[in-house]
């Protein structure tokens, strides 16, 4: 499943205009954004393969050399599990792990009872879109950018292109609650669930959560995982049936 995901992550976050290189046993992709999704390394793993990856220390030494060419801070993201070795490498050359969260994957049917008045909206405008980001923001206590216009250009074109489903949950006629679900050939990625804070603790999040996971499903996604960011989250995703296959870490080279 470890490979699959990294599969899936090569495929989705590849643009018309990034930029992807392989040095040894490593991959790195920069995009004329700075938005850190689109700028990172990871190790390469080939089709089929279930074996772990070896990194060369002169690997790591190119990698950041081409971010630095390409005017980009050195990180990266992958489970740890697929290179055991690689976050000791990667501290041994300054680097700081920044985020370590539990990789889960959907493995069972499970039945919910949603609040009530719960319903699920997906978008149809573009006021949709930025009604759900505003939602995601504040469930996450995020500060807009400055650009707001920057960040909601891709997203409404990953959904002109069905390349990320957007589902904002509401109970009644008030939005509450944000998912995203990031589309593969045969897998999905849900990401950005979150609940305001007035409505958490309802069962909201886990509702939503059920429903992009049926969305995935109706996409053709055979693989269905995420990253859960507290250990609260992970307790609710593990009642609507994913369990925990890896860790998936973040490093950031000190600056």
């Amino acid at each position: 499943m470890l490979h699959a995901i990294i599969k899936h992550n090569e495929q989705t976050r590849t643009r018309p205009d990034t930029r992807r290189e392989q040095v040894g046993s490593l991959a790195v992709m920069t995009h004329p954004s700075a938005r850190s999704h689109l700028n990172y390394a990871w190790p390469m793993v080939a089709d089929g393969s279930k074996a772990t990856v070896h990194i060369d220390r002169a690997d790591i030494m190119e990698v950041i050399r081409y971010f630095r060419e390409a005017n980009r801070r050195p990180r990266f993201e992958f489970p740890a599990q697929i290179a055991p070795m690689l976050g000791l490498l990667l501290d041994q050359h300054g680097f700081t792990e920044t985020r370590r969260m539990p990789l889960m994957a959907w493995l069972w049917p499970t039945s919910l009872t949603a609040p009530r008045g719960f319903t699920l909206r997906t978008l149809q405008t573009p006021d949709d879109l930025h009604t759900h980001l505003a939602i995601s923001d504040t469930g996450f206590d995020h500060e807009p950018p400055d650009n707001v216009d920057e960040r909601f250009a891709p997203l409404w074109q990953d959904h002109l292109d069905q390349r990320r489903l957007f589902l904002t949950g509401h109970l009644g006629d008030e939005p509450v609650a944000t998912a995203q679900v990031i589309v593969g050939s045969s897998s999905a990625e849900i990401i950005n669930v979150t609940t305001i804070p007035a409505h958490r603790r309802k069962g909201v999040a886990a509702a939503l959560t059920l429903e992009a996971v049926q969305r995935a499903r109706a996409s053709g996604a055979e693989l269905i995982f995420l990253s859960s960011a507290t250990d609260e989250a992970t307790r609710v995703y593990r009642r609507i049936g994913f369990q925990e296959i890896g860790l998936f870490t973040h490093w950031v080279l000190n600056s």
